[in-house]
């Protein structure tokens, strides 16, 4: 157990899970450019939707994953495919299944990461066929086989080992244990980490969201255990309902009780990782509106129904009007009836693990309904299409033992006499060649065969795919232009140069106060740092409570590195606010503008906070003593500052 831990960057996930893969490869990139300093043991560049995001925005995605590929040539870098569902959610037949690997590993993908939401392996056969024969023809590429994990009475620990059994049979390079809801329990991920050790000599990943906490803890589980690699996220983008911070599980293993343990930390350039700190974060808040808040009754709610986190940046959009206008639900209160109706339906359901795409269809069912039993209908009278081929084994072997009597009105619906036993796919015609003749028909010349894929993946009642090609044929693409930053961190003169007179007096912008004290990167750190404070209490130890000896770390360990941070953020947070008035003064704000300055700072300070689930108690502020205290050691000689600028005087009146 000697070797040290693998950091795999999530990159993709993380961007998916907080910010709902809305920004750019563009955006993405210039923001990491760091990343092939750091150490990563390999980053995760593509898959789930970073395919279908891209189109609904306007963006080609195969060009899209190019950028990504080229910004960062030298490292491995991997895709999360969803078995024979590939980037979508919905099955695919065989030629499709095929010709997407073959075309992923052209574009220079290296590590195919292939799960299936029900554990059925026989979703995941294809596509790791096709990456072996890929590696047998020379390229450079291997697949990771997926167990996924969660807290489900229908999935045990024989059921994880026979997975196990059959990927190792396909010829995974690894086993990968995939937990996208952050629910499983830490002494789960502990033996069966052990015993697949025990059992076979490929390398154990592990993956996991923290929404809860538990990742920390699941990851060290399965670290004592003998786990070789974890997926982190860069501390600007992690957290929240992503990957841990690497920072923080680095932290976690250089100080675990077992010195077996920390003798396998990583070596990580952490200049490198704090070099791309500010863009990061600065991404971060200008899509702040689409990462999902953090408040401890929905994360409550979203906890008891096993789902993941990340759905809720991705509901938003789908539901939150009719919510409002037919139910009259604000979108908090939306969220946590929509989990309390999600984990009620579990069960009849035969308690699915809530993995893309079930953790979409159980969701969207839950969300339907509650607009039924405002008609007065029992639940699950009306069944989503989804559910219906889920329960009529059209997506896979169904777990458990959903509801007979549930099961027969999905077969009625279907059309079916008995529940679909042979594997999905094969069931279903293929579909390339009509993609490609679909192309033809439309007056397509060029026919690439991505372009074909693009068509046969999203053959959907819309044409999804086939509309995006030809406008990107006809060059009518419209790729959504990125979100304004809040007003106070926008320039409303353009950078004219006579900005700073107004009516020919000297005026200074909300913008070079908020540019003063670090921009929009650092007022998005202080809202992670306030962040921490607000989660204290809120993250969990799972069943540590039971674990003795000292080569494991119990749940005290974990509780007194959670207050470490938790004591740590405050700290930098008061350091922050007292350092508020020299920055201020160090940019050309004097005496009664100087309070002024500070007046609007926590004005933003409090928008930036309360964006992200800060409540008042934790929102730093920048107070009167604090700038007295400064002016006292400006007076006494005791503060050397820089030049005053040009153009100091009155600042512009308000926050607009």
């Amino acid at each position: 157990m000697s070797k040290p831990v693998k950091f795999n960057n999530t990159f993709r996930d993380s961007y998916q899970s907080n910010l709902a893969m809305q920004p750019s490869a563009k955006e993405i990139v210039g923001a990491e450019t760091h990343l092939l300093d750091v150490g990563w043991h390999s980053a995760q560049g593509g898959g789930g939707t970073f395919f279908h995001v891209p189109i609904l925005r306007g963006r080609d995605p195969w060009e899209e994953q190019r950028i990504v590929r080229n910004a960062y040539p030298d490292i491995p870098m991997s895709i999360l495919v969803r078995g024979d569902t590939l980037v979508g959610y919905d099955i695919n037949p065989d030629d499709v299944i095929e010709a997407y690997i073959r075309q992923m590993a052209t574009e220079g993908i290296n590590g195919f990461t292939i799960f299936d939401g029900l554990n059925d392996t026989r979703n995941q056969e294809v596509p790791i066929r096709v990456v072996n024969e890929c590696r047998e023809a020379g390229a450079d590429v291997y697949a990771q086989g997926v167990i996924c994990l969660g807290d489900s009475p229908a999935f045990t620990m024989d059921l994880y080992m026979d997975s196990a059994d059959k990927l190792v049979g396909m010829g995974v390079r690894d086993l990968y244990l995939k937990d996208p809801c952050g629910v499983v329990k830490p002494e789960t991920v502990y033996e069966l980490v052990s015993r697949l050790k025990g059992k076979y000599p490929h390398d154990v990943y592990l993956h996991a969201h923290n929404t809860h906490g538990l990742a920390y803890v699941a990851y060290m589980a399965g670290i004592e255990a003998g786990a070789d690699a974890v997926d982190v996220a860069h501390p600007g983008m992690g957290e929240n309902v992503a990957q841990p911070s690497a920072l923080r599980m680095l932290e976690l293993i250089e100080n675990h009780p077992n010195r077996a343990v920390r003798d396998r930390a990583p070596k990580l350039d952490i200049e490198a990782i704090e070099a791309d700190m500010e863009s990061l974060a600065a991404l971060r808040l200008r899509y702040r509106n689409t990462e999902p808040v953090f408040d401890r009754g929905v994360y409550d709610a979203l906890y008891k129904a096993k789902g993941p986190g990340g759905a809720a940046s991705t509901l938003k959009p789908i539901m939150e009007a009719n919510m409002k206008a037919v139910l009259g639900l604000d979108w908090r209160r939306a969220q946590i009836e929509i989990y309390r109706r999600q984990s009620q339906i579990l069960g009849p359901l035969g308690y699915p693990l809530q993995v893309t795409p079930h953790a979409k269809n159980t969701t969207e069912q839950a969300g339907r309904e509650l607009f039924m039993a405002k008609q007065g209908k029992e639940p699950l009278t009306e069944l989503t299409p989804p559910i219906i081929k889920y329960l009529t084994g059209q997506l896979g072997r169904v777990p458990g033992n959903p509801d007979p009597e549930l099961v027969q009105r999905a077969l009625d619906k279907a059309g079916l006499s008995e529940p679909v036993t042979e594997r999905a796919a094969s069931r279903l015609a293929p579909r390339m060649d009509k993609a490609r003749q679909l192309l033809a028909d439309n007056g397509v010349t060029d026919i690439k065969d991505e372009d074909v894929l693009t068509v046969a993946m999203w053959m959907d009642e819309k044409q999804t795919g086939l509309t995006h090609v030809l406008k990107r044929e006809r060059g009518e693409l419209e790729s959504v232009a990125e979100p304004e930053l809040p007003s106070f961190l926008r320039d409303p003169t353009s950078g004219n140069g006579e900005r700073h007179m107004k009516n020919g007096q000297p005026v200074r912008w909300q913008f070079e106060i908020a540019g003063a004290v670090g921009g929009a990167g650092m007022l998005e750190i202080v809202a992670q740092e306030a962040l921490e404070l607000e989660k204290y209490g809120h993250y969990k130890t799972g069943d540590m409570d039971a674990v003795v000896g000292e080569d494991r770390a119990d749940a005290l360990y974990y509780e007194t590195m959670y207050q470490k941070w938790r004591d740590e953020a405050r700290v930098r947070l008061e350091n922050f606010a007292e350092a508020v008035p020299a920055m201020l003064y160090d940019d050309g704000f004097r005496s009664g503008q100087l309070y002024q300055a500070v007046t609007i700072v926590n004005d933003m300070l409090a928008d930036v906070c309360k964006k992200k689930g800060v409540s008042q108690g934790h929102i730093p502020v920048v107070s009167h003593s604090m700038i007295g205290a400064f002016l006292d050691q400006v007076r006494s000689g005791d503060y050397i500052g820089v030049a005053e600028p040009d153009g100091v005087g009155e600042f512009q009146p308000q926050l607009t």
